[in-house]
């Protein structure tokens, strides 16, 4: 899928930005795209260690009870593709394509440009409002209570 690819190129160049901490940059964003992180319950895992088995661990004790679930993580190690799971299934090419470019379009628009983990933030809350899930469970990232998750 070529125009992932272009966009998933686009989106890697602002790993060379780093880590901002800071709150404002995701809140403006997220609210361009409605804050979809506020149509389904969030279960926030932060720790030192054994975060990512956690979150694993609670998605699919959420899905066995009969729950939509969406599951951030990170980091990848492939494919970006690897960070959005919903209902236990990598998210498809299509469906991360159609939301990567709604959420890089509101992104330009910013005075102050989201980071790379903002912006894949993002994508998750969107992906899974699109999806209608309703748990999501969200991973920390390396900020703490002021990373963008």
């Amino acid at each position: 899928m070529e125009e992932l690819d272009d966009l998933l190129n686009e989106l890697y160049q602002l790993k060379r930005i780093g880590i901002k901490l800071g709150l404002e940059r995701i809140r403006k964003l997220l609210d361009r795209l409605g804050n979809p992180q506020d149509k389904y319950k969030v279960i926030h895992v932060g720790g030192t260690n054994g975060k990512g088995s956690v979150c694993r661990i609670v998605s699919s004790i959420l899905l066995e009870g009969g729950y939509s679930v969406g599951l951030y993580t990170s980091p990848h190690l492939v494919h970006l593709r690897e960070r959005f799971v919903i209902n236990g299934e990598e998210v498809k090419d299509d469906e991360l394509l159609d939301v990567l470019k709604v959420v890089l379009d509101h992104a330009k628009r910013l005075d102050e440009k989201p980071t790379f983990f903002e912006i894949s933030t993002a994508t998750a809350f969107e992906l899974f409002r699109r999806k209608e899930v309703e748990f999501a469970v969200v991973e920390v990232g390396m900020g703490g209570r002021y990373d963008a998750t």
